[in-house]
């Protein structure tokens, strides 16, 4: 993230080196394209925004990025989780981001860290024991609504996830339906594809080594050649929002969730507790109104993946909304805000009174 955390002590690069690795990197991008006249990136990194941090009952602790809404706003709160890869700043990068989009109809964002991420840390005694997807949905995840309401005002929360992310809000529906107004699911799929040659090695070799995968620093060296790697992902964005996004956003792959990717790959579609509980077939219990989006050329959640939430919801009121684009599209796309964020915020606009209109049912 941008903002250190003071609550523990963190090594980081000097300032000096920083600048200097980014204008190698732009150096080496401008000699592979000579050509180009678009910018290297779009923006620098977010600016820091403030923040409050959540505790679990299990000791841990997380900061919520908060960032308010417009100007004499209503400021209804929105918990947007991110997925598997990406952190929280995936989704206010660029010019026409969704946190702007929420911003400007006058929702109140609100970017979620949980157990997995590098700004969690455990409070008290040291424990062996690994975090676990499980508990981001049964602990943090209810804790970090618990939160957002006290400091919010409203006795629901809008929660939004993209990939990985999606999958984590919908557990969470199925578990604490009392605790929101309703979810939208960004390319979160319920059914998984079988993972590339590539994919798996890197997984059991970071696995073997016991180590995080360091997509970090894979990203910042890979910015060059995003426009051919990572182009798959992002078939409509504009290079230098993508570029901007793979140097400012990424994040690495925590052990935890290679571990729950690796069981999902075996498994065929999200499931919790070792296989034991399958996240789609756990919808029925969800009773919030439901959004799914989905794009067309999406390799990690096709239309049919992304709308099996909607076959299994246990709430009447749901709408899918499938646009062009593949994964990444659905944030940083060329036509993100007019197909994807304009949209969404349409949709939570007609559902606001949600959030203060039902008082929260008892734990």
């Amino acid at each position: 993230m941008n903002l250190p955390d003071r609550a523990r002590p963190r090594l980081t690069q000097p300032p000096t080196r920083r600048r200097v690795a980014r204008w190698a990197t732009a150096a080496v991008w401008r000699a592979l394209h000579p050509a180009a006249r678009e910018p290297f990136v779009e923006q620098g990194a977010p600016l820091p925004v403030s923040r409050v941090h959540y505790r679990t009952e299990d000791g841990w602790q997380a900061p919520l990025f908060r960032l308010e809404p417009t100007a004499s706003a209503s400021g209804e709160p929105v918990l947007i989780a991110h997925g598997a890869g990406f952190g929280p700043d995936l989704f206010r990068y660029g010019t026409e981001s969704l946190v702007g989009a929420l911003r400007a109809a006058g929702f109140a964002p609100w970017l979620l860290t949980h157990r997995l991420d590098r700004d969690a840390f455990q409070e008290g005694p040291a424990t062996s024991r690994e975090a676990r997807v499980e508990e981001v949905v049964s602990v943090d995840l209810p804790t970090a609504l618990d939160t957002i309401a006290e400091h919010s005002g409203f006795p629901r929360v809008f929660v939004i996830g993209h990939g990985l992310g999606g999958v984590l809000a919908l557990a969470s529906a199925a578990r604490r339906p009392e605790a929101l107004a309703g979810v939208v699911a960004l390319g979160a799929p319920l059914r998984l594809p079988e993972p590339s040659t590539q994919a798996r090695a890197s997984l059991l070799l970071s696995m073997m080594l016991h180590a995080d995968l360091p997509l970090r620093a894979l990203a910042r060296m890979g910015v060059p050649f995003a426009d051919e790697v990572a182009r798959p992902l992002a078939v409509s964005s504009p290079p230098q929002r993508l570029r901007g996004a793979l140097a400012w956003t990424t994040e690495d792959l925590s052990r935890p969730w290679m571990a729950a990717v690796r069981r999902w790959w075996r498994d065929g579609e999200p499931t919790l507790h070792d296989g034991l509980i399958e996240v789609a077939s756990s919808l029925a219990d969800a009773t919030v109104p439901l959004m799914v989006v989905s794009g067309s050329q999406d390799p990690v959640c096709p239309h049919a993946a992304a709308e099996v939430a909607l076959r299994t919801w246990g709430h009447g009121d749901t709408h899918a909304l499938r646009v062009a684009g593949s994964h990444l599209d659905l944030l940083l796309g060329h036509d993100a805000a007019r197909a994807v964020h304009r949209p969404v915020t349409d949709w939570l606009d007609a559902r606001r009174h949600a959030a203060w209109s039902e008082q929260r049912a008892a734990s």
